[in-house]
């Protein structure tokens, strides 16, 4: 299956709507990069995960791996007409047109490049919720978009 594809398809009205830039690292990486802030999207062992990027206060970026709290707002008309998977490449394809609703319906707020779901991110995941330093390919890669949004 072209996860690209799919991809690009799904988030288009999001890339359009908040002037997004969609970038491909791989067959199995896509991210969307906005004002001071990147979502990666990898797709593995037949599920999509979610990771948010952004700069920290010395400007080196970090990231979040935010999959739970993300969706957790998600809800059934997220998933409406969504049919049953039974392959990977329809599981993949669901997760992702699921993502892309859930993100519009519930999150534009973090679209516009808003950060205040941090306070409430760690208020729910404390210390395990600690970011990380984005490897070199992440800031090579998204870095510069990044800075471009901000």
């Amino acid at each position: 299956m072209d996860y690209e594809a799919l991809f690009k398809c799904e988030f288009k009205s999001i890339l359009d709507k908040y002037k997004l830039i969609g970038t491909a690292f791989d067959r199995d990486q896509f991210a969307i990069t906005g004002n001071g802030f990147a979502l990666i999207f990898t797709v593995h062992l037949g599920e999509v995960s979610i990771r948010y990027v952004m700069p920290n206060s010395q400007g080196k970026l970090e990231i979040y791996n935010f999959d739970l709290f993300i969706v957790g707002k998600f809800d059934a008309n997220d998933r409406k007409g969504v049919k049953k998977a039974v392959t990977h490449e329809e599981i993949v394809s669901n997760e992702i047109t699921i993502m892309a609703r859930g993100l519009m319906n519930h999150w534009q707020s973090l679209l516009q490049g808003d950060k205040s779901w941090v306070e409430k991110y760690y208020a729910i995941f404390g210390v395990d919720g600690k970011p990380y330093k984005a490897h070199r390919a992440i800031v090579n890669k998204l870095g510069p978009l990044i800075c471009v949004h901000q």
